[in-house]
């Protein structure tokens, strides 16, 4: 999770599974998965039950399939996810995107939209990252934080046009929890939700 997947990776995913039975499944498996990192896991969960804690909203925003990022943000108890969203017909997933990866820019602009759905203003929201390609979505928000980043987005986190926070939660092997588990947290100020 957490990664962009080739067009072709992320449509057949799901391929022919019912959405309230076969995709439960999997994301157990992504459960177990992360328990398998639980000391990084535990890091984000607790900055994730901070916000909450604050009365703001925490959303995961993913390449990763809408589906599989809704269920992992509900057993976390957080407000939502946002994801790659791939198409059903009849119940069962087609195989075929309902629009495009979020990935890139894109998750820029889905942030944005969610924004305005929900009167959440950008410039008192903050995202967390590890990949330069999140860049455009870091940008947009007032707070960016890069944690256990690439090292290209490090170097832009440096620059004051991003003025990144850099934070690191290094147990071992290269990062498991903002991709798999929660690679964006945008979340409001409370007084700035009505």
């Amino acid at each position: 999770l957490g990664r962009a997947f080739p067009d072709e990776s992320v449509s057949h995913l799901l391929k022919g599974t019912n959405p309230s039975i076969g995709v439960y499944a999997r994301a157990d498996g992504v459960q177990l998965r992360l328990a398998a990192k639980a000391a990084t896991a535990e890091a984000g969960v607790a900055i994730a039950r901070e916000h909450l804690a604050r009365g703001e909203q925490v959303w995961i925003v993913t390449a990763s399939p809408q589906h599989l990022a809704s269920i992992l943000a509900q057993k976390l108890g957080l407000t939502g996810a946002l994801g790659t969203v791939a198409e059903i017909n009849d119940g069962t997933f087609t195989g075929e995107l309902a629009g495009p990866i979020l990935h890139g820019a894109e998750k820029a602009v889905a942030i944005q939209k969610l924004a305005a759905e929900q009167g959440i203003d950008l410039a008192l929201s903050t995202a967390y990252s590890d990949s330069v390609h999140d860049q455009p979505m870091l940008s947009t928000v007032g707070h960016a934080v890069v944690v256990n980043g690439d090292r290209r987005l490090r170097t832009l986190a440096a620059e004051p046009a991003l003025g990144a926070e850099l934070r690191s939660f290094f147990l071992g092997a290269r990062w498991a929890l903002w991709g798999a588990l929660a690679e964006f947290m945008v979340r409001n100020q409370l007084d700035t939700m009505i």
